[in-house]
């Protein structure tokens, strides 16, 4: 039988302890889903991007002077990025196999805002709803970062932005750790929307 894990004091931790050293915390989905429209928790993420070298100062502060009227101007790309960002927070708990929900209702959402957008005539918002974003959509894992793709119209240091910004507020670690172990076609693809060419890894 392993021996029960001590205290720093040298005491054995008792159930309670242990459940509480082995529990990783809940995230906040609410939180993290406002967080897109937060300029303060989106320039903490800019300092993090910098300090982790993955941009210049100079990009800091090309980021930091546009971010304002780039949000304004965003709102219903954000709102669209905010649905699947909840998409991926669901889970059926009471199913004892595991349901690709995001893979189906991802795209799903999608195509039901372009046939709505068909239906009103607006072509504009059709446009956010690209193919592009109905493809990226459908990719495991990568579709939840979809609706950072029509950011790139603002700048693609927008969209590579919104990207470090949810894999560090979901995963705590930078997209590119994240991608790291993925597979090379969704590495590679990742890297093509999502990362500025001046930035991306190599391979």
């Amino acid at each position: 039988m392993a021996a029960r894990p001590r205290h720093k004091t040298g005491r054995r931790l008792d159930s309670e302890e242990l459940k509480k050293q082995t529990t990783k915390p809940k995230k906040n989905h609410k939180k993290i889903i406002d967080s897109l429209n937060h300029i303060p928790s989106l320039e903490a993420t800019i300092a993090r991007m910098s300090s982790d070298g993955k941009i210049t100062k100079e990009r800091e502060e090309h980021i930091r002077a546009g971010l304002g009227e780039w949000v304004a101007d965003s709102k219903y790309i954000l709102f669209n990025l905010g649905v699947h960002m909840g998409i991926g927070f669901v889970r059926f708990t009471a199913l004892p196999f595991p349901v690709p929900i995001g893979t189906i209702l991802r795209p799903i959402w999608v195509i039901g805002n372009r046939l709505y957008c068909d239906f009103r005539w607006d072509m504009h918002r059709k446009k956010i709803h690209s193919l592009h974003v109905l493809l990226f959509s459908a990719i495991p894992f990568l579709g939840y970062f979809a609706y950072t793709i029509p950011l790139r119209k603002k700048s693609e240091y927008l969209t590579y932005l919104y990207a470090q910004h949810i894999s560090y507020e979901i995963y705590d670690m930078t997209l590119e750790e994240k991608l790291a172990k993925a597979p090379r076609f969704i590495r590679r693809t990742a890297y093509a929307l999502l990362v500025p060419s001046d930035t991306r890894p190599a391979g």
